[in-house]
């Protein structure tokens, strides 16, 4: 069997063009294809990253620094290009918030931090200890999780990926009962979809259908994201060799995702509708996809990436190589290694086979076989055996007429693919691979060879073709069935027709005959009618005449009852305001009766001991003074402080001797303050007026004292004030202070106020307090979690 050389090249391009096509489509697009994990945390803008460093920085240990430590977990995690030092730093954030959360005791929180932990493990591949957090969760947490898992032994890669679809169908099968017991139907369907993901894995034929009945539970609960459930559709119709359906299931993922905003995955939904575009050889709409998923992807990675560098940054590259722009696609793969560096052996073998392959479009042979020979050096550095470069460099060989060098490629690529354990390789790739060795054996005199790889091709084309053809049996066999079918009810239809026309004529007879006993019947039942209701009126009317006297009378009574409780209440009232006043009263009379011994006893003491008996005797009174006024007035209370104040200066003014010669200035503003306050506030007032009186004018010294209260904003602002001699710094500071600053300072803290005291020209005292009253279990709980 001679072939002529020429004749051969010269058959090749009509021969093998479309073919070629399609091998080179199937061999880019051998990436997974499914929904993407749901739910899924959502996604944080990573250009919020430095102002979230900055607001952990400033944060305080609460819930908001656990919200913030996980959302930098998140941004770490979802990098467009993972690498394994952003998952340490992530895992970092998430335990730092585990630890937080525990330590709040805030359980939401525990749940959320546990679950994220969970979710960098998986993304790490590190299933085991993902799985190990379970035990940690409980009730929605950890159906989240079981969910994850699920999902993730599904799309997990590898040689043992088919022992991995056992634990995903065990965990959504959990996931599934959880989903029962807390009535959460939205789950329950979702551990559905996975399921039959994994049927699908398995080359079961019901994926397909199990994934309609999923859509339709999720549109009986008016579940709206349902581009999760469409895409999946797609990729399965799109490698069943179904492009119709493809197409129709990917544009309602599109047009999904865009009426829910939930653009999550976004980049997996545009790159597959890329795909499906350029398999329906539309290759301006499948650039135009591929290139708004890359821009998706430079934000968030969905199950596809920019670390699948062939699969992502290489789709624009064959749209632009189908359209024949050949230079744009050379630009493209400058610019795209410009801002994606090379970095692993793969990704080098990669970009020079799209080279290569651009430069074998353009029939400049002698330039692509230069970049497939470097691909080639590339690929002997590895362990692996890369696959597509043989079947590249010989199909580069044979287009262009070398078939010495053509038949050694082909045969180690037959070579390789015999003991291959990888993804499956489509029987098309095969059968035209086959062809081209048999074309190189032919050329060079290797007719035994060519003879068994044209025996191969036409094998594997009829094994092609019967599928085919089987294919358009089912089809024409659906169209026969309906057609039958649709004659069957024909027929019936015209059966029908005539019984209706049967009955129609039986009717009209039976009307005619019954229609003077129809009018007589008519007549009689009206009367009864009218009569009926007539009687129906009168004892409807005798009734509610009935029900209104009962009413009436639950009313009165009802009234009675609630006039009885009233006095009741208001005597229960004015018994508490007279008891209340009591105490206040007796409060006044037992602090008397304490200044009363406080000055008996005066009159045994001198010098110290005397002076501080009469301080506590004014500290006493100051107090006193607060519940004379509260047992005398209305409001048992609240202190009026214009009316309160002027009595208490006027007690230290006559209790001093010397305070005649003192002007005294006060500026109260018409305030009421509860108790709780006031006191404080007298007697801090006591305390800077005596320390003036005492201090601030040795000798016959005079001089004037300020006492002013007034409202500031939501604040009262508290200025004592004197022209004496002042106070130093060292004084004001020391350690320990005087009992008399000591004071003024801790019952400005009781009132949650701020002080400020300057000793130069005089002492300035100012105190900012809210006028509110602060319960004293606030103010010790503080104490103990802040102490001074």
């Amino acid at each position: 069997m001679e072939v002529n050389k020429k004749s051969v090249s010269k058959k090749m391009p009509c021969i093998f063009t479309k073919s070629f096509v399609l091998s080179i489509l199937l061999l880019m697009f051998h990436v997974r294809g499914s929904a993407q994990y749901y739910p899924a945390p959502m996604p944080v803008n990573p250009a919020n990253e430095s102002k979230l460093a900055i607001s952990l920085k400033n944060s305080k240990p609460d819930k908001n620094r656990v919200a913030i430590l996980l959302d930098l977990a998140n941004i770490y995690s979802y990098r467009p290009v993972r690498k394994q030092a952003d998952f340490n730093r992530a895992m970092d954030f998430a335990n730092a918030a585990t630890k937080l959360s525990a330590r709040l005791r805030n359980d939401s929180l525990y749940n959320n931090a546990q679950l994220f932990t969970a979710e960098i493990f998986t993304l790490e591949n590190n299933m085991k200890s993902a799985e190990s957090i379970l035990g940690l969760l409980n009730d929605t947490s950890k159906l989240k999780l079981l969910l994850n898992l699920s999902y993730k032994y599904w799309e997990r890669e590898g040689d043992k990926k088919e022992e991995d679809w056992p634990k995903a169908i065990f965990f959504a099968e959990q996931a599934k009962k959880l989903s029962i017991q807390l009535h959460l139907p939205q789950y329950e369907i979702l551990a559905l979809s996975y399921m039959a993901l994994v049927h699908y894995s398995k080359g079961s034929h019901t994926a397909e259908a199990e994934l309609l009945e999923v859509l339709k539970k999720y549109n009986a609960i008016k579940y709206r994201k349902l581009q999760y459930v469409y895409h999946p559709l797609a990729v399965i119709s799109y490698r069943a060799g179904k492009p119709d359906k493809a197409d129709y299931y990917s544009i309602k993922t599109i047009e999904s995702m865009q009426e829910t905003g939930d653009t999550t995955v976004a980049g997996d939904f545009y790159y597959w509708r890329s795909v499906i575009t350029g398999n329906n050889e539309d290759y301006q709409k499948s650039l135009d996809y591929a290139l708004l998923a890359i821009t998706h992807f430079k934000v968030h990675p969905g199950q596809i990436s920019l670390a699948d560098r062939a699969d992502v940054l290489g789709m624009p590259v064959i749209a632009l190589r189908k359209m024949k722009r050949y230079r744009e696609a050379l630009n493209y793969i400058r610019k795209t290694d410009q801002e994606y560096p090379l970095v692993s052996v793969d990704d080098k073998i990669d970009d020079v086979l799209m080279i290569g392959n651009i430069y074998r479009d353009m029939k400049a042979y002698d330039m692509a076989a230069k970049y497939f020979e470097i691909a080639l050096n590339l690929n002997k550095k590895q362990n692996t055996i890369n696959n597509g470069i043989y079947s590249n460099l010989g199909q580069l060989y044979v287009e262009s007429g070398q078939y010495a060098k053509a038949k050694p490629i082909l045969n180690k690529f037959f070579n390789i693919i015999s003991t291959y354990k990888g993804p499956p390789i489509a029987s098309s790739v095969i059968s035209h691979l086959n062809y081209m060795a048999f074309l190189a054996d032919s050329a060079t005199g290797d007719y035994r060879s060519a003879i068994k790889h044209l025996s191969d091709y036409r094998g594997l084309e009829e094994f092609n073709l019967r599928q085919e053809q089987n294919k358009e049996v089912r089809r024409l066999e659906v169209q026969y069935g309906v057609k039958e079918k649709e004659d069957a009810l024909k027929i019936k239809d015209q059966h029908i027709t005539l019984l209706n026309q049967n009955y129609k004529l039986e009717q009209i007879k039976l009307k005619q005959s019954r229609m003077e006993k129809n009018i007589i019947i008519a007549a009689i039942v009206v009367l009864l009618i009218f009569t009926g209701l007539l009687y129906n009126q009168y004892r409807s009317k005798k009734r509610a005449n009935q029900a209104t006297v009962k009413d009436n009378e639950v009313i009165a009574s009802q009234n009675v009852l609630i006039n009885q409780k009233n006095r009741h209440l208001e005597l229960l009232l004015r018994e508490k305001e007279w008891l209340i006043k009591e105490v206040h009263h007796r409060v006044k009379n037992n602090l008397q009766t304490i200044i009363s011994l406080l000055q008996s006893q005066a009159a045994y003491l001198e010098n110290d001991a005397l002076k501080a008996i009469q301080t506590s005797q004014n500290r006493i009174y100051t107090m006193s003074l607060i519940h004379q006024k509260l047992y005398r007035g209305e409001d048992v209370q609240q202190i009026n402080m214009a009316n309160y104040i002027p009595e208490l200066i006027k007690h230290l003014k006559d209790s001093f001797d010397s305070s005649n010669k003192i002007i005294f200035n006060e500026k109260i503003d018409d305030i009421d303050l509860d108790a709780s306050v006031a006191i404080p506030i007298a007697l801090i007032i006591n305390e800077a007026v005596t320390n003036s009186i005492k201090y601030a004018f040795p000798g016959e010294g005079a001089g004037e004292i300020t006492v002013s209260l007034r409202n500031q904003d939501d604040l009262l602002r508290l200025e004592l004030s004197d022209n004496g001699v002042g106070m130093d710094k060292n004084s004001i500071n020391a350690n320990p202070v005087s009992l008399g600053l000591q004071l003024i300072r801790g019952l400005t803290k009781e009132i949650r106020g701020e002080v400020s005291i300057k000793g130069s020209h005089g002492v300035k005292i100012t105190i900012l307090f809210k006028k509110q009253a602060i319960e004293y279990a606030n103010i010790l709980t503080e104490d103990l979690i802040n102490p001074a």
